[in-house]
């Protein structure tokens, strides 16, 4: 039985009614996910978040269409050698960026910020 944590994606209408009756799962479940955050730039939600698993934490991030469905695969944001967390997502009307926190096993914890062209 897999216990891993998972990230989900659901519309809902102006009565908090759910678009589907089944959530899209968004996360690779093979690891703890969390701290997820959303943009939409007016096409595509964007969506990123950190994952937990073989001691380390990376981030990951993916599009969704207006509908809902996942169009785009996962990529990986960050591919910090040991923690890479608190992501946080913009949309500049071009491009999207997403600022986190990362450190290695030398160094001190220190931001970064990494600009992600629009997957339409």
């Amino acid at each position: 039985m897999n216990t891993h944590y998972g990230i989900y994606f659901n519309r809902v209408d102006a009565s908090g009614t759910p678009a589907s009756p089944v959530p899209t799962l968004v996360s690779d479940r093979r690891f703890d996910s969390s701290i997820p955050r959303m943009t939409f730039n007016g096409q595509l939600y964007s969506l990123v978040w950190q994952n937990q698993g073989g001691g380390a934490s990376r981030l990951s991030m993916t599009w969704l269409d207006v509908e809902g469905h996942l169009s785009k695969q996962v990529v990986d944001v960050s591919d910090a050698p040991v923690d890479a967390k608190y992501p946080i997502i913009m949309w500049n009307g071009t491009e999207f960026g997403v600022l986190w926190q990362e450190r290695s096993a030398t160094e001190p914890y220190r931001v970064m910020f990494a600009r992600v062209a629009c997957q339409n």
